[in-house]
């Protein structure tokens, strides 16, 4: 609760977007839409994980 709580505190504070849930460390790229995802959100996310496979 408390990583959630904090994420939401700084997105405020900092004025910035949220981006995720990502999750690392895996064999391979997995990335969460959650089902509140707008479309400007499914490309960042499209972009995130093409960026990771270009790497």
């Amino acid at each position: 609760q408390s990583a959630n709580i904090s994420a939401k505190l700084l997105k405020e504070l900092g004025g910035g977007r949220m981006i995720g849930p990502l999750l690392v460390g895996m064999s391979k790229a997995v990335q969460i839409a959650p089902m509140t995802s707008g479309a400007s959100d499914l490309v960042t996310m499209a972009v995130l994980a093409a960026s990771g496979v270009v790497r």
